[in-house]
């Protein structure tokens, strides 16, 4: 995928809703992808991009 073409549309769409939320709720959601965006950018990249794996490991205490 694009990967410029859709964090600006992340972005847009980040914009819009807390400019246009009634609540706190609507205007706070946003902050998960910008979090994202912000601790994760390779991880992000790489789901966009199709080539993330994801690794578990199960461990006793779970």
């Amino acid at each position: 995928g694009d990967v410029t073409a859709w964090l600006d549309e992340v972005a847009d769409i980040n914009l819009t809703m807390k400019e246009t939320s009634a609540c706190g709720l609507g205007q706070a959601a946003p902050l998960i992808t910008e979090s994202l965006l912000r601790y994760f950018p390779e991880a992000v990249r790489a789901h966009i991009e199709g080539s993330a794996l994801l690794e578990t490991e199960r461990t006793d205490d779970e």
